[in-house]
């Protein structure tokens, strides 16, 4: 009887243990398979933000060659009105150059 209470003890001892190691198997199962999730996650949003910062670097590239445009047909259009300036000022000398000769 002694020897049969003994097995059983060890038995018993045995099955807590094993109940004790497979609880904290899907413990870290379960942990495991969040962090993994976590991971997958963080690396769809870093993948998301990888491709939105260079659709971002499209748009600015885009922006500084319209600007860039767009400043060289400013100088144009200044120099244009610069010269046109400077031949109303010759015109109107003219014109009172005439207009003196005429009188």
């Amino acid at each position: 009887i002694v020897e049969t209470n003994v097995r059983l003890q060890d038995v018993k001892r045995k099955l807590l243990l094993d109940s004790r190691a497979e609880s904290a198997t899907r413990t870290n199962h379960r942990r495991f398979e969040t962090a993994t999730k976590n991971l997958e996650n963080s690396t769809e949003t870093l993948v998301q933000a990888k491709r939105i910062m260079a659709e971002t670097e499209a748009v600015g590239l885009q922006i500084q060659y319209n600007m860039s445009e767009q400043r060289e047909t400013l100088e144009k259009t200044q120099n244009r009105t610069e010269n046109v300036l400077e031949n109303l000022g010759l015109s109107d000398q003219l014109v009172k150059r005439l207009s003196r000769w005429w009188r």
